[in-house]
């Protein structure tokens, strides 16, 4: 028997349900795109070209103020250039990966402080001479000192440092994290105005520091310039009163007692005073044993020649009154050193050489006091002729001027 139809209470094709299309999603579940902040974007699209030019930049404006090391690095810079460049796309490299088509705000962030502190590098980079350290293009241009372009230059090599890896730590972990969310495209923009500002105001704040250094650094030398002179009145008073001259010295990286049962390279103030005299050099020299021990100066090594000086030379005629005196001629035929020390390890140098040529026998006695010694590393150096007013320029050099006993000129005055 044929089989009764089935019923429906609406049409035919109601009975079974309808198949969803292919391009539906189910209902709890949304798709957001992924946003495209415009300054995160520009950042992900100028990130190539950056990183491949920031090695040739640095390496430009290094050549300003470079050295023999500019040179040196020269031959190796074609593979200098990709290798920086790989390493600076390796945080673009690991959010690629992760299928981003745009920067993280925080390592956009991290990058442009990356990429100024480079150039702040390459800016304040002091090059190696055959003499000494070349000024770099901040010295130059703000008047920097050695010791400020250094401590900008470390400062930069930090701050690089620990941007880029703040940059790579932060595209290996927030890359593959659900649901991250961006800084507005704001944010991004003002850290790119702000951060080079920044950086001039660094430079600007480590030049105003390095300046009151030195500032304090005058003032200390000044008054232990004074002091050191002072002490010596004494024993200047018992040698001469009248005719002492001077053309150095002032503070000295260089100090003989240097590398001395494996120190380092010390530095102390010099004071250097010489006059001439009358007498057979042996006995100014033994005179001046005696006058150093009479004010407690331990004398610790003497060096005088074998002989008595050599009589060669023709005397010279006797002079006239009217002429302008000629600078003394200092003779090599008789020489005498003495070195002493006292209880604060400060050290005597008096030297005797005697004067070729001269119708009398006579003499060039010169005194040096050398402070107590401090390590060269910790001398902020000053330099006193870029301190020199106008008014100071037109001043006559002390090396043609005479002193008492108790006179001497200041360390700025030296420096005319």
């Amino acid at each position: 028997m044929p089989e009764p139809a089935i019923e429906h209470d609406g049409p035919a094709d109601a009975a079974m349900p309808p198949e969803p299309a292919d391009d539906t999603v189910a209902p709890d579940v949304t798709v957001t795109p992924e946003p495209r902040e415009n300054a995160d974007l520009l950042i992900w699209m100028t990130w190539p070209l950056v990183s491949w030019t920031m090695p040739v930049l640095m390496y430009v404006l290094m050549l300003k103020s470079g050295g023999w090391e500019m040179l040196l690095l020269l031959p190796f810079m074609i593979l200098i250039v990709p290798g920086l460049a790989l390493l600076g796309l390796l945080p673009r490299f690991i959010l690629r990966r992760a299928g981003a088509k745009t920067s993280l705000s925080i390592v956009s962030i991290a990058m442009i402080v990356n990429w100024w502190s480079q150039i702040l590098l390459a800016l304040s980079h002091r090059g190696l001479g055959d003499s000494g350290g070349i000024d770099s293009i901040l010295g130059d241009a703000f008047g920097i000192r050695d010791g400020t372009q250094a401590s900008l230059s470390g400062i930069a090599i930090i701050v690089a440092v620990l941007s880029y890896l703040a940059a790579v730590v932060s595209a290996s972990m927030l890359a593959d994290a659900p649901g991250r969310r961006r800084m507005p495209s704001w944010v991004v923009a003002v850290v790119m105005l702000v951060v080079p500002l920044l950086f001039l105001g660094v430079v600007k704040g480590v030049a105003m520091a390095g300046e009151a250094q030195e500032e304090a650094a005058a003032a200390a030398e000044a008054r232990e310039w004074d002091d050191a002179q002072r002490s010596l009145v004494p024993l200047r008073q018992d040698i001469a009163e009248n005719g002492w001259t001077i053309d150095c010295c002032g503070m000295d990286d260089d100090d003989p007692r240097s590398y001395e049962n494996g120190q380092k390279r010390l530095a102390s103030m010099s004071v250097y005073m010489s006059v001439q005299m009358e007498g057979v050099p042996a006995d100014l020299f033994d005179e001046m044993v005696d006058v150093a021990a009479a004010h407690d100066w331990e004398v610790t090594d003497t060096e005088i020649p074998a002989s008595e000086p050599t009589t060669d030379a023709t005397p010279a005629p006797a002079p006239d009154p009217t002429a302008v005196p000629a600078p003394l001629a200092r003779g090599q035929a008789w020489t005498g050193t003495l070195t002493a020390t006292d209880d604060e390890e400060r050290l005597l140098t008096i030297r005797v050489e005697s004067v070729a040529g001269a119708a009398d026998p006579s003499s060039i006695v010169s005194v040096e006091l050398r402070t107590v010694p401090r390590p060269a590393a910790d001398v902020v150096e000053v330099l006193w002729w870029e301190r020199l007013t106008e008014e100071d320029e037109r001043q006559p050099p002390v090396d043609g001027i005479t002193f008492r006993y108790d006179e001497w000129p200041s360390l700025l005055r030296l420096a005319v």
